[in-house]
Formats: C-alpha cells, structure tokens, sequence
C-alpha cells in the first residue's frame, strides 16, 4: 500500500517536530545524567544568576517531564507523516502545551531578569523577551498548519 503524496506543509511540520523531538530527548537524557553528577543547588550560584535558582531546585521533574514531552512529539510526527489523524491533534496539543509554556517562561523570566540589578539586567530582560518571540513565532506557524484545511484534508483520507 503507498501513501498519497504529503503536503508540503505537513512533512515540514512534521519532521521539525520529528527532529526537535529528538534533540529534546538528548537534551533531557544528557540534562539528568549532568544534574545526577554536579552539585547544583540555587546556595552554590553566583548571586548575578541566582534568578535561575527555582528551575535548579525542580530540574530533575523538568527533565523528566521534558523526556515525555519530547517521546510525544516524536510519537506524534511519525503518526503526522503517515497520515495519521490521531498524530495532527497530538502535535497539536503538544504544540499550544509549548506555547503556553514558552510565553510563561518568557514571563518568569522577564519579570526576574527585571527585579535584579546591575549592568546587564536589560540584557537579561531582552534575552528572555527574544527567548519567546524566538520560540513562539514558529509554534504559531506550526499550529496554523496543523489546523490548516489542507492537513486536515490529507490526513482524512487514509
């Protein structure tokens, strides 16, 4: 049995969430073997990055929970790129999940960067407003796709 050709549209979004998948999976692989390994508590930093102090604390769940999400996406794109209805809604949810995430963070981040002072408190302001326009403009575009007629018409037909 072939499959009908893909969208565009829909192999791009995803093998990108196939691959960033796949880096998140890494990353938190890599993140939990470091963090078993060094002792980082928010009482051994720097008091310039001591705004990172409650990601330390809760970075084994973050980790973890960064696994599964990252198991998601792959999960999902592969469903997306066969054609699979079931995989554009689990991209999806996946994707409005990051979003979310991605302007709280932003937010956090902002607001924290904010409350510090000395000479690079607006660099830490700006990092983290770029940090989620960065990540939010392509979510969007991922989530307008996936709600698109046409990936709902391909995936329809199988």
């Amino acid at each position: 049995m072939t499959l009908p050709p893909l969208p565009r549209s829909l192999a791009i979004v995803g093998w990108v969430f196939a691959g960033f998948g796949a880096l998140q999976l890494l990353g938190g692989a890599v993140g939990l073997v470091v963090f078993s390994v060094m002792n980082l508590t928010p009482a051994n930093l720097p008091p310039e990055m001591r705004v990172v102090g409650l990601i330390m604390v809760h970075f084994r769940e973050i980790a973890i929970i960064q696994i599964a999400l990252a198991s998601l996406m792959i999960t999902g794109a592969v469903a997306l790129l066969r054609l699979k209805a079931w995989g554009r809604v689990l991209l999806q949810f996946v994707a409005w999940l990051l979003l979310v995430y991605t302007l709280a963070f932003g937010v956090y981040w902002v607001r924290s960067a904010s409350a510090t002072r000395g000479p690079f408190a607006m660099v830490f302001v700006g990092m983290g407003v770029m940090n989620a326009v960065m990540y939010a403009i392509p979510l969007g575009i991922a989530i307008r796709v996936l709600r698109s007629e046409a990936v709902r018409a391909a995936v329809a037909k199988t």
